[in-house]
């Protein structure tokens, strides 16, 4: 129990300072871990625990039923999560959807326990992917839902961790229970199968980036075909907000495309009714603009037309 206290010590020190083992135990290393586990102790344990899972460490054969570290891990967190944080929480629910992007120094002879390995491009290294749900405002973690090798994907990942967190007792196959709740997410999470599928059914409502799909009614910087209905925003232009409203399944939903006057689009979509159009809009002030702006709000004419050409 001693040896796992110093361990702990030493990995919330390494997590607080954001340092790898390498840079913890560095002799050029500015935090002060005396007390805590040493390089040799702290790397035995990882190997100890790496090796915890649904093979022993002498045999290549798995163990019927037995579950890896992770797994018991991830539903510890979530179970706790879920009667701290959900249980009996009757106000409505602003929840953000993303996924962390673990690296992972891989072997080729290791057993990832089941694990995905994927690769992510813009760091341009391997390694796992969780997907994690919070509170938009504090950024409280309520659930995490690691990728799991063979069929996995982001769509499946995100239905289990809204399905046990959420709503456990709606099953796997129909629509949970998600009345009163508004789901932010970036595009990545914007599927036509989560939307049309699993979110919209489900009485929540969305707030999010799109990909340019079949599906929007907004595209931007491609060719359109004879029978595309699509309308085409030119990236060049003014300030300019799109609006089309959508019906999907008896819900009204509100498409946007929004250009910001410096050649870039971006893609919008919510079925928020409390939510008004420039919400979504983030505006970049230069120093001469947050002067005339705090110039112009000395009179209500003045401060009118800079909210104005801010959000159009």
């Amino acid at each position: 129990m001693r040896i796992f206290l110093k361990v702990l010590g030493t990995y919330s020190l390494a997590a607080a300072y954001n340092l790898s083992k390498t840079q913890l135990f560095s002799k050029n290393s500015f935090v002060n871990a005396t007390g805590l586990a040493d390089e040799e102790t702290y790397q035995d344990f990882w190997k100890s625990a790496s090796t915890c899972g649904c093979k022993r460490p002498e045999h290549d054969v798995f163990i019927r039923g037995l579950k890896p570290l992770w797994l018991d891990v991830q539903e510890a967190l979530n179970e706790t999560c879920r009667l701290l944080f959900i249980e009996g929480f009757n106000s409505s629910m602003h929840v953000i959807v993303d996924n962390d992007k673990m690296h992972y120094n891989i072997d080729a002879k290791a057993d990832t326990q089941s694990m995905k390995i994927t690769q992510h491009v813009r760091d341009n290294r391997k390694g796992f992917v969780a997907h994690t749900a919070c509170y938009t405002a504090c950024g409280l973690p309520i659930g995490i839902e690691w990728e799991r090798a063979n069929d996995d994907s982001t769509a499946a990942a995100t239905e289990r961790v809204i399905r046990n967190q959420l709503s456990p007792a709606s099953g796997q196959s129909g629509p949970p229970t998600l009345t009163n709740t508004v789901f932010a997410m970036d595009r990545g999470y914007c599927l036509p199968s989560l939307l049309f599928d699993f979110f919209i059914p489900s009485g929540a409502d969305i707030l999010g980036t799109v990909k340019r799909t079949p599906m929007f009614p907004f595209t931007y910087d491609q060719k359109l075909g004879q029978n595309d209905t699509r309308q085409l925003v030119n990236k060049s232009g003014f300030k300019a907000l799109f609006l089309k409203k959508l019906t999907i399944k008896e819900k009204q939903i509100m498409a946007m495309a929004y250009r910001d006057g410096k050649g870039g689009v971006t893609l919008r979509i919510t079925a928020s009714e409390q939510t008004r159009p420039w919400d979504l809009v983030s505006a970049k002030y230069s120093a001469d603009e947050k002067d005339n702006c705090m110039k112009a709000s000395r009179t209500k004419k003045n401060t009118r037309r800079c909210l104005q050409s801010t959000i159009l």
